[in-house]
């Protein structure tokens, strides 16, 4: 995870509104919007994040925890967020070097 002066050096070097900056220090520093459910045929479970220093919960063993695993050890994703209040899907901010992520329109 970023530092927070090095948060701050990506929200310059992307020109982020003030608005889109003061957003994304909010989802930074929230916890999960709600925990997990699981429904029927879901699996749910926990990531020890190391990346992230906390653990991170998902619904399904099929689509979040693999894309967690990816994200976890892709050396051009800095950070991992779920069910945060901007997304209830995983989210990626995004590096120079990454080549899919999701990326809220706040911050397009």
């Amino acid at each position: 995870m970023l530092s927070q002066e090095e948060f701050l050096a990506w929200t310059r070097q992307n020109e982020l509104s003030e608005h889109a900056r003061s957003v994304a220090q909010h989802v930074r520093s929230s916890g999960p919007a709600r925990r997990v459910g699981g429904g029927r045929h879901n699996v749910t479970g926990r990531y020890p994040s190391r990346k992230m220093g906390v653990t991170i919960q998902f619904e399904s063993h099929r689509v979040e925890l693999p894309t967690i695993y990816e994200l976890e050890h892709d050396d051009a994703s800095w950070s991992i967020s779920t069910r945060r209040p901007l997304s209830s899907s995983i989210t990626a901010l995004p590096t120079e070097n990454a080549s899919e992520c999701f990326i809220p329109p706040i911050f397009s």
